[in-house]
C-alpha cells in the first residue's frame, strides 16, 4: 500500500502592521499620521482664547455703556458681536476633525458642497444670538437713548457676530484641528488630482 502523500504545512500569514479596511481611510505616510493626530483631539485652548475675548467685549459694553459720545457707547455692542461670533465659529472648527482609523479625505471634485454650508449656519446662528448677549450685558436701557441708537447697537452687534463666525476661517487664524485636517485633505486628494476619473452620464 502507498504511503499518503507528503503536503506542506500551511503558510503562516503575518499580523498586519495596519488596520484593513475596503478603502485606505487611516493614514498611509508618517505625515498623515502625525496630522491627524493633531486634528483628533479638541482644540481646547483656541476655545478658551476666544471665550476670553468674550469676557472682554461684556467688561467694554458695560464700561461703556452710560459714556457721554454715541460711537463710545457702540464700541461694547461691536466688540461683542466680533467676539461671540469668533467663539461661535472657532468652537465648532476646534472639534476633533480626524480619527486615528479613519483619516478620511475630500471627493476628487472638493467639499465646498458641505464646508460652505456649515460656515454660513454657523455664523447665521452667531449673528443671531449676538443681540441677546448684548441685551443680557446691557441691562436695563437709560431712558436717555434713542431708538435709533437702540436699534443700531443689535444690528450692529448681529453684523459683526455674523462676519466674527468667519474669522476663524482664515488659514493663520483656524485653531490646530482645521488647518491639520485641511493639510491632511490635501495630502489625500493629490493621487486623483494626478489620475483621471472616468464617468457616464445620461438623460432619462
Amino acid at each position: 500500500m502507498d504511503a499518503p502523500p507528503v503536503t506542506d504545512p500551511p503558510a503562516v500569514i503575518a499580523a498586519p502592521t495596519h488596520p484593513i479596511a475596503a478603502t485606505e481611510n487611516y493614514g498611509r505616510t508618517a505625515r498623515e499620521r502625525e496630522l491627524c493626530e493633531r486634528a483628533a483631539s479638541p482644540a481646547w485652548g483656541y476655545v478658551a482664547l476666544w471665550g476670553g475675548f468674550v469676557g472682554i467685549s461684556l467688561a467694554v459694553g458695560s464700561g461703556t455703556k452710560y459714556a457721554p459720545e454715541i460711537g463710545v457707547r457702540m464700541i461694547g455692542p461691536g466688540f461683542i458681536g466680533l467676539a461671540w461670533g469668533g467663539f461661535v465659529g472657532g468652537a465648532y472648527l476646534a472639534l476633533p476633525k480626524c480619527h486615528t482609523y479613519y483619516a478620511g479625505g475630500p471627493p476628487p471634485e472638493g467639499d465646498s458642497s458641505t464646508t460652505i454650508p456649515i460656515a454660513l449656519t454657523m455664523a447665521a446662528l452667531a449673528g443671531a444670538t449676538a443681540p441677546f448677549i448684548v441685551g443680557l450685558d446691557t441691562g436695563p436701557l437709560p431712558p436717555t437713548w434713542s431708538t435709533e441708537e437702540r436699534v443700531g447697537r443689535l444690528v450692529l452687534s448681529a453684523g459683526l457676530g455674523l462676519a466674527g463666525a468667519l474669522i476663524p476661517y482664515i488659514p493663520f487664524l483656524a485653531p490646530r484641528t482645521w488647518r491639520a485636517a485641511r493639510e491632511l485633505e490635501k495630502l489625500r486628494i493629490q493621487p486623483a488630482e494626478r489620475g483621471a476619473v472616468i464617468g457616464w452620464s445620461t438623460v432619462f
